[in-house]
């Protein structure tokens, strides 16, 4: 919906398809700093015994890094970064009924369960196409791969609750998830964005897709020792696709300079 709503943007302006002449650009630097928001998709739970609800939610990240363009004034461009994160672990609720945790206990439990890992190094290669829909103002579309690099890891998760009139103390729930044991990822990266060419410098807004081509994590999760439910078992993973806002400066070059 995205792409197809920035085509449609374009179409609106009447600018020319072949021979533009980006020759301006080159009084900015071709290195930018980025600036990036990402929406990753919900992981995925799998019944394999029982029934007890456990819910998926989105999680939000960010980056930070350098691009590189190498043919800033051509229309076709190609794009070298690297970015540092925070990769996501998990993001799952489950909502445990008082009558499920102890006869006595005063309330419902709704847990939240939300997990980040420690780094991840991002680099992204993208190939753009670029056309002017005004002097000042560009539009860009993108395509090409990202190579991700995350320390493997492994997560153990649990869910305790304790009596406080029996002094007891139980446990109720366990997420264990792994990442590989490699610790590298890649996957294709689509982009579509505007340019805005100001006396301050080079602004950049565009919207990316990432399709992880393997998934971040995958584990197990259970749920037992509840009063009035059935033990559940069931498979968790996370897949690494994102949607994502980048944003990015470079700097109009006092004196010329090749970067």
């Amino acid at each position: 919906m995205v792409f197809a709503a920035s085509i449609l943007l374009a179409a609106c302006y009447p600018f020319q398809a072949h021979g533009q002449d980006f020759q301006d650009l080159n009084a900015y630097s071709r290195l930018s700093v980025g600036l990036k928001a990402n929406l990753f998709y919900k992981g995925t739970t799998e019944t394999l015994s029982g029934n007890y609800p456990v819910q998926s939610k989105h999680m939000f990240s960010g980056q930070l890094g350098l691009e590189y363009a190498l043919f800033p004034a051509d229309q076709w461009d190609l794009k070298v970064g690297a970015y540092i994160g925070i990769p996501p672990v998990h993001h799952l609720e489950v909502f445990f009924s008082r009558e499920d945790i102890y006869p006595d206990y005063p309330y419902d439990e709704e847990v939240p369960l939300v997990t980040y890992g420690f780094y991840s190094l991002n680099l992204p290669l993208v190939f753009t196409y670029k056309t002017r829909l005004k002097q000042n103002l560009l539009l860009s579309f993108g395509a090409g791969f990202q190579y991700m690099y995350m320390p493997s890891g492994y997560i153990d998760y649990s869910v305790n609750f304790g009596d406080t009139q029996t002094q007891q103390e139980k446990q109720v729930f366990t997420l264990e998830a792994e990442s590989s044991d490699a610790g590298h990822y890649s996957g294709a990266l689509l982009s579509v964005g505007t340019c805005y060419l100001t006396a301050y410098g080079l602004f950049e807004c565009s919207l990316e897709l990432m399709g992880a081509f393997q998934p971040l994590f995958t584990g197990e999760y259970r749920v037992f020792n509840l009063r009035n439910a059935p033990d559940s078992h069931g498979r968790y993973s996370l897949s690494g696709h994102y949607l994502g806002l980048n944003l990015k400066y470079s700097w109009k070059k006092k004196t010329r300079s090749p970067f």
